[in-house]
Parts: structure tokens; sequence; C-alpha cells
């Protein structure tokens, strides 16, 4: 079974470049721009986990999160916040079902790094060697590369 995703973003382009991350990835996304629509994927398409932007319109991420605790099925899946500042805006959004915040710009392997800690099923074979793939070379590995195609990155 695809581990489902939603991604709640204000901004179109930033939720496309997440989308098609983790879509590539192997996820199933659904995007919402605004917090209305947010609530209305998290009914109809209830995911392992849920990228929220801070700055979301109608609703904002203290709705969302408002509104997941009031429902016990919606209160265990686990969100990613993202923001413009670093950490909690205000305390209720630094408790359950908020995880982990980040800033923006966001590297998008960092969200991989923290979903695969709240989605257990992702500890795959499969999984470990694409996280594996996103992880920067050593210089060791570079030197190696080079070297076998007989350059010098000296």
């Amino acid at each position: 079974m695809k581990p489902r995703l939603i991604i709640a973003e204000s901004d179109e382009s930033l939720a496309e470049d997440y989308g098609d991350f983790f879509w590539k990835r192997g996820f199933g996304v659904e995007v919402a721009g605004d917090g209305l629509r947010c609530l209305e994927l998290l009914h109809q398409f209830p995911p392992h986990a849920l990228i929220l932007d801070h700055d979301l319109p109608w609703g904002g991420a203290e709705g969302v999160v408002a509104a997941m605790r009031d429902e016990f099925h919606l209160a265990t899946i686990p969100v990613l916040m993202i923001a413009d500042e670093a950490g909690p805006q205000s305390a209720s959004l630094n408790t359950t079902p908020v995880v982990a915040w980040f800033r923006k710009p966001i590297r998008l392997d960092s969200l991989w790094s923290a979903l695969s800690v709240e989605i257990p099923e992702l500890i795959t074979e499969g999984f470990l060697n694409q996280a594996e793939s996103l992880l920067p070379a050593t210089r060791r590995d570079i030197d190696d590369q080079m070297s076998t195609r007989g350059l010098s990155a000296r």
C-alpha cells in the first residue's frame, strides 16, 4: 500500500514541488491550498502524515490542527509544520499532532527523513535505498568516482 500524504501549502509552486518530490518516491499525494480544502481532504483521504503550511489561508494551521484534535481519527495523524520562522508561533502548535517544525526554505530530504520516523511502513529496504541515494556524497565517494573516470578532484 502506498503511503498517503496531504500537502497543505499556500504557495502553489512550492506545493507542486513538494508533491512531485514525494510522488516520485511512491507516495499518494493530495494538495490543498487552504485550510478548508485541507480539512476536506483529511476526511476524504486520511493520510499517513500531513505537511502543513503555518500561513495557510481560510482556517490557517491553527484552525486545521484544532479541528484535527477534536476528531479522534484525525488526532493521530502526524503533522509536519512548515513556516517562515523556526519553531512554534503559539503554544497550541507545539503539541500533538504537530511532531516537527521546518523553516522555509525547506530541504525536501529533511522532510523525507522526518516522514520516515513518523511512518514506520517506510522503513523497508526499498525506502532505505531511496533515502540513501538522497544523502550528499562524501568526499571519498567523489574522489572514487572521479578516479574511475581518470580525473582528479584535487
